[in-house]
């Protein structure tokens, strides 16, 4: 018997997966910052990987239907790429940390993807960067291309009234089906938007990172 579940790996706030929670589906956000719903588990996406590793979580093996993965673009996002290096040299460990984020959400996948019997896609998002390149110069390990770059606006028409009129290109990895797109006219010019001009401070990065709303209606949309 399943109930839908969606794993919302580094999920935050679940902007990604609140389409899929209005829809009934059971979401399990993975994350230390998530909000207290009871679903929600405030594990590092480590720490659960490592409880996965241990059949900690083989309950949801015939439930969990799609895995959504966030992991934090700090490290890297193209727009951070000025303070690459000084930040590489003085605090090697930050980039080290990004890294094993995402190995983790791709290890947890693999688990669902061998063991699962109702998996029906999973998805990983970063902003444009150097995510792939350096994972291969670091690790090792190749993630593969890209399956499909989008900025907010191509899907604005998903909203009512109509939002999301801004670009920020972004990446996502996976196996799933590609939403279809309701482009909106572009209001802000680059790097003008609400987004990109968020104040500085401690939780300037969470609010660059919410997934723009129109998108994650259209993603649901196309993967239930």
């Amino acid at each position: 018997m399943t109930d839908n579940t969606i794993l919302d790996l580094c999920g935050g706030t679940g902007g990604w997966s609140i389409p899929y929670r209005l829809a009934g589906y059971r979401v399990i956000i993975v994350d230390p910052l998530a909000d207290d719903h009871p679903d929600n588990l405030h594990l590092k996406v480590e720490e659960f990987c490592a409880q996965v590793e241990i059949q900690m979580h083989d309950h949801l093996l015939d439930s969990v239907v799609g895995i959504l993965c966030a992991p934090p673009c700090t490290q890297f996002a193209g727009s951070g790429s000025r303070w690459w290096a000084t930040k590489d040299q003085e605090k090697p460990w930050l980039l080290q940390e990004g890294i094993d984020i995402v190995l983790d959400c791709r290890k947890v996948v693999a688990y669902f993807k061998r063991h699962g019997s109702n998996l029906r896609w999973w998805a990983m998002e970063n902003p444009k960067g150097r995510m792939r390149r350096i994972i291969k110069e670091q690790r090792g390990i190749d993630i593969g291309k890209w399956r499909m770059h989008f900025d907010p606006c191509m899907y604005g028409g998903w909203l009512d009234p109509i939002g999301d009129t801004y670009t920020k290109d972004t990446y996502l990895w996976g196996e799933f089906e590609e939403p279809e797109q309701k482009p909106v006219p572009i209001t802000h010019k680059k790097g003008t938007s609400p987004i990109h001009r968020a104040s500085p401070g401690p939780d300037r990065w969470r609010f660059r990172s919410i997934t723009p709303r129109g998108f994650a209606n259209a993603f649901f949309a196309a993967n239930p």
